[in-house]
């Protein structure tokens, strides 16, 4: 996965393989009538660039995509201060 490219025509879902709710996401859009592209993260991890261009297309920060309330994460990041760079080095 080199390129995000970008197709009104369908819907890309970026998903995990291992997570119910992406399971049961792909389920759902499979069944609508509009073409989906699907990229399992697990077998294609996209670059920094890559999620940089997810999260602006989302209109978010990087950061934001990362659950920050979960206790593994919490544990380990609680008390330091990121970057961009940081969080795209976590994702």
């Amino acid at each position: 996965m080199k390129v995000i490219a970008r197709n009104k025509r369908q819907i890309t879902l970026y998903y995990n393989s291992d997570s119910s709710i992406g399971i049961k996401t792909l389920a759902y859009l499979k069944e609508s009538a509009v073409p989906v592209l699907t990229i399992d993260l697990l077998k294609n991890a996209p670059t920094s660039t890559q999620w940089m261009e997810i999260a602006k297309g989302l209109g978010m920060k990087v950061s934001e995509l990362i659950l920050t309330d979960h206790p593994l994460f919490f544990k380990q990041y609680s008390t330091v201060d990121l970057d961009t760079n940081d969080w795209l080095k976590i994702m």
